[in-house]
């Protein structure tokens, strides 16, 4: 730490919690008081997210709703720890932005549940291109190509924010434990101490994540417009900003001495340390209300489909035979069946159709197999609703209704004299 010629200031003395309030007087008080209320406010919030979630939100989405909810009143409680005991200060920082840095990657998981999978995203992004020219890495590199949306890219992409977690980690257990040694000291940027390069490893870390995130934001504005995910990428772009480049830049103002110095008491790194967890009560307070505001809604209650399908809704088959007669031959081409998708609901589902419907397997489309599809092979009204769909103008014929897995088969065969003697009909069949 750089020092200034002044006697009554112990520039390397950090305070008891005793001491800390003494010499911040009526302000450390206040500062308490903010720091317990927007605790007990985001713990509040986060509380009933979760009673909230488990109603209103489908179980796939609820574990990352949780991360993304606490970050914010884990962060404040950290702070307030750091301001009770000012010598567990680097230790809380550390703890907090690494939690943080969790919480983002389960934001990036959350995104692609938002999808369904990353097979949907693929699916529905087909032809499009990443635009890599975004702020704050890229913005003026105009050439850089826009390479197409594949597995690969996209992996890429959400690998640039999931890096975040792990770097986040070693540099601030490589941090503490230099600092412990006394071979670094923290703002310190000549270059002969290890606090710049591994600041600088840090920051290259946080603006990729950055990076990923705009790429995301910008693939998925439009195919995630129902789920307001500009809002929710925006709060986690400010998370970013505030538990890193602002710790920075006080770091730094800190080591030089820009803050005054109080004696005996409160240098101006401690002061430094007031600063920045004065600012964490009241930017966790507005950007947790934020983000409760966006995932308090109905936008998660059902859970999107993780394969990919052609129609969302129904597909429909053609079943061309050839039906025998007496006076001849006569074709019936492109007898439609219509097949709907297994439903997720019992709700649903007519009731004509619910015959064995299992919610515990059918309520994760993603693991549940095709053998929760809601129409059983032995049950008649199953049947029914298959025989409902043919032609109802082709007389005596016998139908015959089988489904297995999500396939429906169906066999057209004529009651006439080809029928041998143990009842088998031997003409041509088509299934669907």
């Amino acid at each position: 730490m750089i020092h200034h010629d002044n006697e009554d200031c112990n520039y390397d003395y950090i305070p008891k919690t005793v001491e800390y309030m003494q010499g911040l007087g009526l302000y450390g008080i206040w500062l308490l008081i903010l720091g317990g209320v927007s605790f007990l406010l985001l713990l509040t919030a986060f509380l009933e997210q979760v009673f909230f979630s488990q109603s209103g939100a489908h179980r796939v989405y609820r574990r990352h709703i949780y991360w993304i909810a606490s970050v914010y009143p884990f962060m404040t409680f950290m702070s307030l720890v750091s301001v009770v005991i000012p010598r567990a200060h680097n230790i809380c920082t550390s703890v907090k932005t690494t939690y943080m840095a969790i919480g983002i990657g389960h934001f990036i998981d959350l995104t692609v549940l938002m999808y369904g999978s990353e097979e949907v995203i693929l699916d529905r992004t087909s032809g499009e291109r990443l635009r890599l020219r975004m702020a704050p890495v890229c913005c003026c590199c105009c050439c850089l190509p826009s390479p197409k949306i594949t597995k690969m890219s996209l992996r890429m992409t959400i690998f640039l924010v999931d890096q975040f977690a792990f770097v986040q980690a070693f540099y601030y257990i490589s941090l503490l434990i230099l600092v412990a040694g006394d071979m670094t000291t923290i703002g310190d940027v000549s270059p002969d101490n290890a606090y710049l390069w591994l600041s600088l490893l840090n920051m290259v870390s946080f603006m990729s994540g950055i990076w990923g995130l705009r790429i995301l934001a910008n693939m998925s504005q439009e195919h995630l417009k129902h789920y307001n995910y500009n809002n929710k990428v925006f709060s986690m772009k400010i998370l970013i900003l505030v538990t890193n480049f602002q710790t920075y830049v006080l770091q730094i103002l800190g080591n030089y001495n820009v803050f005054p110095c109080i004696p005996p008491y409160i240098s101006p790194q401690v002061f430094r340390q007031t600063v920045e967890n004065s600012l964490y009560f009241l930017e966790m307070l507005v950007l947790g209300c934020y983000t409760y505001y966006q995932y308090h809604t109905q936008e998660f209650l059902q859970q999107n489909p993780c394969e990919v399908t052609q129609n969302k809704h129904s597909r429909s088959a053609t079943v061309s035979t050839t039906v025998s007669s007496e006076s001849g031959q006569s074709d019936i081409d492109q007898l439609p069946v219509i097949v709907e998708e297994p439903r997720r609901h019992v709700d649903s589902i007519p009731l004509e159709s619910q015959m064995t419907f299992s919610p515990e397997r059918s309520d994760d489309i993603c693991t549940s197999d095709h053998a929760s599809f809601p129409y059983s092979s032995g049950s008649g009204s199953a049947s029914e609703y298959a025989k409902s769909a043919l032609n109802p103008g082709i007389d005596n014929t016998r139908q015959k209704v089988q489904v297995d897995d999500d396939r429906l088969f169906v066999q057209l065969t004529e009651e006439n004299p080809a029928f041998g003697n143990d009842g088998d009909y031997h003409s041509s069949t088509s299934s669907v």
